[in-house]
């Protein structure tokens, strides 16, 4: 048997003992909650402390509610940026003009941090044409501006 299933049953047997004796008049609520979660303590080799955070927060999956500022970009907001984003070279400033957000552009740019499918790289170099390449290029298309290229497949 798990522990949490052994607390949770030993919890049970004290509350109800602890409502007995709450309703006879011997020990006031709070002293017997913290009798019980001593006696639970001392049955499973822990603390009170642990039992008693135990108690507190039966479901410790449960998230915390979220504390602070409300964000300033909401789903909608974030989905657009990486729309925009997305197979672009845009600067983070450029997207926060283009969808009119009034943010700051780090605002901007920790949303992009934060979503996996978007990853920001500075581009590789590569290197300019030359004059040699610009001939070359012309050339070309000088000696194919007759050529139809529909045939050719």
């Amino acid at each position: 048997m798990g522990k949490s299933n052994q607390i949770l049953r030993v919890i049970d047997t004290c509350s109800a003992i602890g409502s007995i004796l709450v309703r006879i008049g011997h020990t006031p609520p709070s002293t017997a909650n913290s009798l019980f979660q001593r006696t639970i303590a001392k049955h499973l080799d822990g603390s009170h402390d642990s039992i008693n955070r135990f108690v507190l927060n039966l479901n410790p999956i449960k998230q915390k509610k979220k504390t602070g500022p409300a964000p300033k970009l909401n789903s909608r907001a974030r989905r657009s940026v990486t729309r925009v984003a997305s197979n672009s070279m845009k600067s983070c400033n450029d997207i926060n003009q283009e969808l009119n957000l009034r943010v700051s552009k780090w605002t901007v740019w920790r949303a992009l941090k934060e979503n996996p499918n978007i990853t920001r790289a500075v581009m590789r170099p590569a290197p300019r044409l030359t004059n040699v390449h610009k001939a070359r290029r012309l050339d070309f298309a000088r000696r194919n501006m007759s050529t139809n290229w529909e045939k050719l497949q």
